[in-house]
């Protein structure tokens, strides 16, 4: 990955989340989604995008997620969703 994006990494506990909060799931199957599991596509970004350049993003994956997988979100959550600060919870969010 290449930019300057902060990683915050939580391998426990709550993740602080607020309803205002961008949350993002990761799903083997589905690959990236919303909080209530929906892809996320092209047309999605629009409204999924980061509003302020400030505002981190929640990405809650599962304890199998590979770096791969991560590193894949991570990038789109950067690329195309604007976040610079990105907040990993592992399990629920």
């Amino acid at each position: 990955m290449s930019g300057k994006t902060q990683l915050l990494w939580e391998a426990s506990g709550p993740t602080g989340a607020i309803p205002t909060d961008y949350i993002f799931c990761f799903d083997p199957v589905v690959g990236l989604t919303d909080v209530d599991f929906h892809a996320i596509n092209e047309k999605n970004w629009a409204r999924m995008r980061c509003p302020d350049g400030k505002t981190p993003a929640t990405l809650v994956v599962p304890p199998s997620a590979r770096f791969a997988e991560i590193q894949t979100c991570l990038e789109l959550l950067a690329t195309k969703g604007g976040f610079k600060t990105v907040r990993i919870s592992i399990g629920q969010p």
